[in-house]
């Protein structure tokens, strides 16, 4: 199945494209999605700008515009959006 991930912000600067079609196995959950990325794209470090050391979000995640959980399983067609929380003060 194919589902749609979004870079945004500094995670952009990851991946030559910050929007893809990826292909994926039915069910897959989010964090099987971030290491097919990792996998497919070694040298991005695409992974640890994501997840810190024990596995936990480093930044926003979103699926179809509602926040998601690295459990999450998907869909096909879903839209995976990870971006950067940004503090103003």
């Amino acid at each position: 199945m194919k589902v749609i991930v979004k870079l945004l912000l500094a995670l952009e600067q990851l991946m030559d494209n910050n929007k893809m079609e990826v292909e994926v196995s039915d069910g897959t959950t989010i964090m099987e999605l971030i290491e097919h990325l990792e996998q497919k794209n070694p040298s991005t470090g695409i992974r640890e700008a994501i997840l810190d050391r024990q596995g936990r979000l480093k930044v926003a995640l979103m699926v179809n515009k509602k926040t998601a959980k690295l459990e999450q399983k998907l869909s096909a067609g879903d839209e995976v959006v990870f971006f950067e929380i940004v503090a103003g003060g």
